[in-house]
């Protein structure tokens, strides 16, 4: 994978196919080289590359898996309301204390 490095953080050079800009000189009528005319050609080393490590790998993997979980367990929140409907929900204040105290503590 190669990085990049003539362009600051900046999309407004990108084409509609995100292509990166022409090379100043070229006009966009210009012959494509040969690695845009043979898709299956190995793409030419243009920079630096960048090889992920096995944590950082695994840490993308979990991440697009957590993308796909969704953010509210209706389940868990009907039982909730229920309970608080019903008026069976009790608030363990103890409990509450030392959560707060244990999280100011790690502050």
């Amino acid at each position: 994978m190669a990085i990049e490095f003539n362009r600051a953080n900046s999309t407004q050079n990108l084409t509609k196919n995100n292509a990166p800009p022409a090379k100043a000189g070229l006009s966009d009528n210009s012959a494509p080289n040969a690695a845009q005319a043979d898709s299956s050609a190995p793409a030419k080393n243009l920079g630096e590359s960048v090889k992920l490590s096995q944590s950082a790998l695994e840490l993308q993997s979990i991440n697009d898996k957590l993308k796909h979980v969704p953010d509210i367990n209706h389940d868990k929140v009907q039982a909730l309301k229920q309970t608080i409907d019903d008026g069976s929900y009790k608030v363990d204040s103890a409990a509450t204390a030392n959560k707060i105290l244990a999280f100011e503590a790690l502050l």
